[in-house]
């Protein structure tokens, strides 16, 4: 028997590969859904950080700059004499 025959057009898979309803793949590709972020991200990020969390930040940083620094420095050992 010949199953392929009996099914109806629609109940077939389209060109996009996402099923009933599509037509072609350049209408799936319309019809997704676009993520956005939600309300209280966007407030955080534009929102002024707090006085202490600045400090923090400013100790951070100079904390680092300081290790740069001294990883960056080359130490020359000095010459023992053998005999003393």
């Amino acid at each position: 028997m010949n199953f392929s025959a009996k099914r109806p057009v629609s109940a077939t898979l389209s060109a996009s590969g996402r099923g009933i309803g599509y037509k072609s793949a350049k209408e799936a590709r319309k019809s997704c859904t676009v993520p956005e972020p939600f309300s209280f991200d966007n407030r955080e990020r534009f929102k002024k950080k707090p006085i202490v969390q600045l400090r923090l930040e400013q100790e951070m940083l100079e904390r680092l700059e300081i290790e740069q620094i001294e990883y960056s420095q080359v130490t020359i050992s000095s010459i023992h004499p053998f005999s003393l």
